[in-house]
């Protein structure tokens, strides 16, 4: 899918329409569909707004720089800065949540920014810095995963507008019917269907929430499915690549390999491919340019869609559209619902899929 060129505002009128009902949205409560929130957050008087159309100045929180994902993400964000005629600084929030409220607090102290997107390496952890933020008159989007101590999109902390993002939790159960579907359709005769399950980190919240949905989805199969591994791919495909190796090591007769990141997913194809081993079937998340290929080819079940430079300029465009005295219209959205495509892809609707972002960066 090529990046849309819309406003917030547009998406707000989409979702009165029923669009985010029609595509099941889901929330991070679990793996049911849910539509986004209505409340209605007013924008800042036109006094308080520094100008019409754009022209704000903007503090960009990112996950991590070196993350191909954050790194398509920040695309969304510049063409959303770019046309509005707004500016940006930007800091590398290096997936730790530490690193990344101490840069909030400092931003805030310069006074220097109208409004904040964070895109959140941990959702409770950077909540004083927001807060801060808010006392201060400044404003928060939320992207990617929630601020706050819940896995509840709507906006739980002071100062936080709205949230931009992929539901976590939706996410994983996305991943976990792709495993359902690879054990049933690849290895029907595998009692249990034997899986291994590579996340990017066992201690981030929202991995943690990805876990809860693929564990919901799995538990649906009508064939036993045993998740007989689990380690930290770390989103990179080399760190991957050496966690299948040993994953193999202990379990040569795996079915399916399973991976919070299409990076991973590459990483765990090579170990196999290394290892000489076939059979194995691979299920990724975030539909890059390289999954695509491999779903095409034959060689990976699947992978759970995200679109991240959508992700990126929706969350920047909710802000400006804030400054400019819009308001918020729909608190949450779901960017694969908004955007309309199908929540996960595989051989059977690859066609005309464009993919946002790739694995190798």
């Amino acid at each position: 899918m090529t990046l849309k060129r819309k406003v917030f505002m547009t998406v707000a009128v989409v979702a009165s329409a029923g669009l985010l009902a029609a595509c099941g949205s889901g929330d991070d409560s679990g793996g049911t569909s849910t539509t986004s929130g209505e409340a209605t957050v007013a924008g800042p008087t036109e006094a308080a707004s520094t100008g019409t159309g754009g022209g704000h100045k903007l503090a960009i929180f990112a996950l991590g720089t070196a993350n191909a994902y954050g790194q398509s993400e920040l695309k969304g964000v510049k063409q959303a800065i770019a046309e509005t005629g707004s500016v940006a600084d930007y800091f590398d929030g290096k997936e730790d949540s530490s690193v990344q409220l101490k840069q909030i607090q400092d931003a805030v102290a310069t006074g220097d920014y109208e409004g904040f997107v964070v895109f959140a390496a941990g959702g409770a952890a950077i909540v004083p810095g927001v807060e801060e933020a808010a006392a201060e008159g400044i404003y928060t989007v939320a992207a990617y995963a929630p601020i706050g101590a819940s896995a509840d999109p709507e906006p739980q902390v002071e100062g936080v507008i709205g949230t931009v993002l992929h539901p976590n939790k939706e996410n994983g159960y996305q991943i976990g019917l792709l495993v359902v579907g690879a054990c049933q359709e690849q290895h029907p005769e595998a009692d249990p269907c034997q899986v291994a399950y590579l996340s990017g980190s066992n201690d981030i919240v929202f991995e943690q929430w990805k876990m809860e949905g693929f564990n919901e989805a799995i538990a649906t199969s009508s064939q036993a499915i045993e998740v007989v591994s689990q380690q930290e791919g770390g989103w990179l495909t080399g760190q991957a690549r050496t966690a299948t190796e040993n994953i193999l090591q202990a379990h040569p007769d795996i079915d399916v390999i399973a991976a919070t990141g299409d990076q991973m997913a590459v990483g765990a194809q090579q170990a196999v491919d290394d290892a000489g081993l076939t059979g194995i079937s691979f299920v990724g998340d975030g539909t890059t340019n390289e999954g695509i290929e491999r779903i095409a080819a034959g060689e990976w079940y699947g992978s759970a869609v995200m679109l991240p430079q959508d992700e990126g300029y929706l969350a920047t465009m909710m802000m400006i559209d804030y400054l400019d005295g819009k308001g918020v219209t729909t608190t949450v959205v779901d960017v694969v619902a908004t955007m309309g495509t199908a929540a996960a892809i595989t051989k059977a609707n690859y066609e005309g899929f464009e993919p946002q972002w790739s694995a190798e960066g």
